[in-house]
């Protein structure tokens, strides 16, 4: 599973490439840089997923050694929770938030660049590679703590469900036994 891991991240670092050249990165002078700024972004965003879900895989027999039923599924959760960004769990959380903390502090790490204040952590792959490490480890703790809002409001609703049903129990008993007086008065 390693192995299609780093296949799949080197495919994306061709593309996370192809984005940032795109997006305005120098397409003739800064070619190493752009490079090692596609693969940070790649192994930040795509490698960890990849390894704990599968990479996706095209639905058909004779390219995967799944059934097209388990592909249809994995693909399904890569869309549910990387494109709708709909995580279900804390492991999911766990992997959406760094990596859109990643893509989103690379995008932030630019600003810095057209300043023009000609400063050496100006230079171009500098500054959106801080981002994407900044933001992979804003993410990363943005899981754990909605994670344990989330774990912790569960508890409380627990909680909160069993004091209802005691407070239920012990009032019916209340009136049971209300009952039963009201019987043997009669």
């Amino acid at each position: 599973d390693a192995w299609k891991a780093w296949a799949f991240t080197i495919y994306t670092t061709l593309a996370y490439y192809v984005v940032l050249v795109l997006f305005g990165a120098p397409i003739a002078t800064h070619l190493p840089h752009t490079a090692l700024l596609a693969s940070l972004l790649a192994i930040l965003t795509v490698f960890i997923p990849a390894y704990a879900l599968g990479p996706p895989v095209l639905p058909l027999p004779f390219l995967s050694q799944s059934t097209p039923s388990a592909a249809v599924v994995l693909n399904d959760t890569w869309v549910r929770v990387f494109a709708e960004r709909k995580p279900h769990s804390a492991a999911e959380r766990a992997l959406l938030y760094p990596a859109l903390g990643a893509v989103v502090g690379a995008w932030t790490g630019v600003i810095p660049i057209g300043l023009d204040w000609d400063r050496p952590w100006q230079a171009y792959p500098l500054t959106p590679a801080y981002g994407a490490a900044l933001g992979y480890t804003i993410g990363a703790l943005s899981a754990l703590v909605v994670s344990g809002t989330v774990f912790l409001a569960a508890q409380d609703v627990d909680r909160t469900a069993e004091q209802v049903a005691v407070k239920n129990k012990n009032q019916k008993a209340k009136e049971r036994k209300k009952r039963g007086k009201e019987l043997k008065e009669a």
